[in-house]
């Protein structure tokens, strides 16, 4: 694992169809995990509709880090993996930051109006919604969340 300092992306190829990057918890990271994983899905030759899944999962996972995993000023990274096996993808995120499951964390009820819609929340439904499978485990002091997706499953894609 890169030393805390490291500000750029690091990238440790372990086989030939997964893949590690240590991507920094900033603003940036948003863009810089998306183009990551977009070159990968290409490379590794996912499906379209299947790389939008894992790209908008990706996307609310970072978005999480980036507002609550550190303090403000802080310099942390999150592990990126990704990984095919045949027609299964799993996305892994591993950070550093406070404890917090994303998979049984409480989202918020269905609202009765629009006026009644409480903003945050949504995107760890969506998340659970997108991959077929959504795992969750703390373990020396490190989050680490396991999403697997595959071409079969029915979850919906928004257009």
């Amino acid at each position: 694992r890169p030393a805390p300092a490291h500000r750029g992306i690091r990238r440790d190829v372990s086989q030939a169809q997964a893949s590690c990057w240590w991507v920094p918890i900033r603003q940036q990271a948003l863009v810089e995990a998306q183009a990551i994983a977009t070159a990968w899905l290409n490379q590794a030759r996912v499906a379209p509709r299947l790389a939008q899944r894992i790209l908008l999962a990706l996307d609310e996972l970072v978005a999480n880090l980036v507002e609550h995993a550190t303090p403000a000023g802080a310099s942390a990274l999150f592990e990126l993996r990704l990984v095919r096996d045949g027609d299964l993808i799993i996305l892994v995120m591993i950070d550093e930051g406070a404890e917090f499951d994303p998979v049984t964390a409480a989202v918020p009820a269905p609202a009765a109006s629009l006026a009644d819609l409480a903003v945050g929340g949504r995107g760890l439904l969506l998340v659970r919604q997108l991959a077929r499978s959504a795992t969750y485990r703390r373990e020396g002091g490190r989050n680490r969340v396991t999403l697997e997706f595959t071409p079969a499953q029915s979850a919906p894609v928004p257009d």
